[in-house]
């Protein structure tokens, strides 16, 4: 399940990603294993624990991570990348999806050598140290980073959280969040994006906020809580690298 692997991996960890090439494998539980068919589907909170695994439900993070899928047009498991092509659609994004003629589970080399060209474009290009701007959906805390964003709290567990963030100058960032009770700015300290000598202000959710900001860990950065239904600066005691 090297294909399923990848979607995984890319989904859940686009940040750390130069680019993805999954072919095949699933992307998620319930068509593909038909699971939901048949007259004892499995309990509600089996179906929830599904949100941890399966890449459809994070198809926006690829948004942070140049991802080119490749299908035998034969293969029963092209059903993945139809699957995602059709998330990351609802989600504004198109999937590169090359398909190899009349083959069933296996590359076909005209198309093989074509993934392998546009991928070695990718990886000759690599990824910008610090992006400008991120887009991050997760169902858990296990998986709560994406890129400078760090995901501390949800309002509700098992239901989707969601941080859009922009480094709009070099002292302003916004950030939209949904589900989210705490978050966290962790920049290497050797980033050149933001300007750390002066204050940077934070609007996030529509309420303008001062950074205060710091090191920790090898890291600067910056905590924020929402309180009572507004955000607020939150004390730097740790931060992970």
């Amino acid at each position: 399940m090297g294909g399923a692997a990848t979607w995984h991996l890319a989904a859940h960890h686009a940040g750390i990603c130069a680019a993805a090439a999954p072919g095949a494998g699933f992307a998620e539980t319930a068509n593909y294993l038909g699971a939901l068919k048949g007259p004892n589907p499995p309990p509600v909170w089996e179906q929830m624990l599904w949100h941890l695994y399966d890449s459809v439900e994070y198809a926006v993070n690829l948004f942070n991570c140049p991802t080119i899928a490749y299908s035998g047009e034969l293969d029963p498991q092209k059903q993945a990348a139809d699957t995602m092509e059709k998330a990351m659609a609802a989600e504004g994004l198109k999937l590169q999806h090359i398909i190899g003629p009349k083959v069933a589970h296996k590359y076909e080399p005209g198309a093989k050598i074509e993934l392998a060209r546009r991928f070695d474009e990718l990886m000759a290009t690599g990824r910008e140290p610090v992006q400008r701007e991120v887009r991050f959906a997760t169902w858990s805390l296990r998986y709560n980073q994406m890129e400078w964003i760090a995901i501390e709290g949800m309002q509700e567990h098992w239901r989707q959280a969601r941080v859009e963030a922009r480094i709009v100058e070099t002292n302003f960032v916004r950030v939209l969040t949904t589900n989210v009770s705490a978050l966290a700015f962790i920049f290497p300290t050797q980033q050149n994006v933001l300007d750390k000598k002066g204050p940077i202000r934070v609007l996030i959710d529509g309420q303008i906020l001062i950074a205060q900001s710091g090191l920790t860990n090898g890291n600067w950065g910056a905590r924020f809580r929402l309180v009572d239904g507004r955000w607020q600066n939150a004390k730097i005691t740790w931060m992970a690298d």
